[in-house]
């Protein structure tokens, strides 16, 4: 029997689950005589997934030799022209400054690996909205994972995609989200493609990036185990880095619970810092949903197994994003010990967890 045309080339360590995610959006990018830009892709390739596209151009600092060769050999079955480049994607726009309109696939939107100052997330940033922002169309691909998260609000917030396609993927049940430890969070994918409404600027839209740059390099600091603003003692998280017994993440970012879908009881948790003894400010930035009349939801300050040295309320707000502000003392005694900034979620009407932000007076 012949190979479909939509039929991917098989290698090894792939999985249909994975592959899948290209078949998605295959039909809205696969065009007579395109260009298909593909950042990452590594063990798949979308050139597997191609009929009509007669150039792809990709881009992976870590793509092995054999694997360019087997694209490089499927590719030239198709007559398709096949370019490869290690360059990172603030190099790349040099590549593609003269090749006419193109496509772009992206699958696992993730520009952390191996960088490790503000400035590369700065330029890295900038080459990635230049290049979907000059694409007729985009492929990407959103593991449920912080830094992606980020990765897309940027692009939501300088290129105000037009939505195509958006298709939720869970692989958590996949053998392949063991093999690779991703078994969390990055088994929820979202597969969006869109093209851009408004043109990227670098001078209008810098603000943004030096903020996304910022939080980025906040979120490897701390899985590195460091903190991103050690001088002043800056700690912040997202909600959904925080441990957690209820609600679903959204966007990546936010923890969201529902009346009538969760418990009412503690709602996130942690993150276990143990800090020096003195005086701290922190802020809970959230959205409660329902009048100021309602049964508020709560938090707590916990030090050590179940010791409670703070509380207060998060008031009702009809929704908006709202700031709640509190202080703790450690003492001596509570030095070194585990510290929770914990929202405790009073089933009154829904509640939404952003970010809490600790810092030392």
């Amino acid at each position: 029997m012949e190979r479909s045309a939509w039929e991917p080339h098989s290698c090894e360590g792939e999985r249909q689950s994975r592959r899948i995610r290209y078949l998605i959006a295959a039909d809205l990018i696969d065009e007579p005589g395109a260009t298909v830009i593909e950042v990452g892709g590594f063990p798949n390739s979308v050139v597997d997934f191609l009929d009509k596209s007669r150039r792809v151009i990709a881009f992976d600092p870590y793509t092995p030799a054999d694997y360019i060769e087997r694209v490089s050999k499927t590719a030239a079955g198709k007559d398709m022209a096949f370019m490869f480049s290690s360059r990172p994607i603030s190099q790349a726009i040099e590549e593609i400054d003269n090749i006419g309109a193109y496509n772009v696939v992206w699958l696992g939107l993730d520009i952390s690996a191996d960088i490790h100052s503000t400035q590369v997330y700065r330029a890295e940033l900038k080459g990635m909205l230049q290049i979907m922002g000059n694409a007729k169309a985009c492929v990407i691909e959103l593991p449920q994972y912080v830094p992606s998260a980020l990765t897309w609000k940027l692009v939501l917030d300088c290129l105000h995609p037009q939505i195509l396609r958006d298709v939720k993927l869970d692989l958590s049940e996949d053998p392949v989200a063991n093999e690779f430890f991703v078994r969390d969070g990055r088994s929820q994918r979202r597969v969006i493609v869109f093209n851009a409404k408004r043109p990227f600027s670098g001078e209008v839209h810098s603000g943004l990036i030096d903020q996304c740059a910022s939080d980025l390099m906040d979120v490897r600091n701390k899985q590195a185990g460091t903190t991103a603003d050690g001088a002043n003692r800056l700690y912040r998280y997202w909600a959904s880095e925080l441990p957690a017994r209820g609600g679903k993440i959204i966007d990546g970012l936010e923890r969201f619970a529902e009346v009538g879908k969760e418990s009412k009881g503690c709602l996130t948790f942690g993150p276990y810092l143990r800090l020096a003894s003195g005086n701290y400010a922190f802020e809970i930035i959230y959205r409660s949903w329902g009048d100021m009349e309602r049964t508020p939801d709560r938090w707590d300050v916990c030090v050590g197994v179940s010791n409670v040295i703070a509380a207060g309320d998060l008031p009702a707000n009809d929704a908006r994003l709202s700031t709640a502000r509190g202080h703790f003392t450690l003492s001596s005694d509570h030095s070194l010990m585990p510290v929770e900034i914990r929202t405790h979620f009073a089933g009154a009407g829904d509640l939404c967890i952003r970010q809490i932000v600790i810092h030392q007076l």
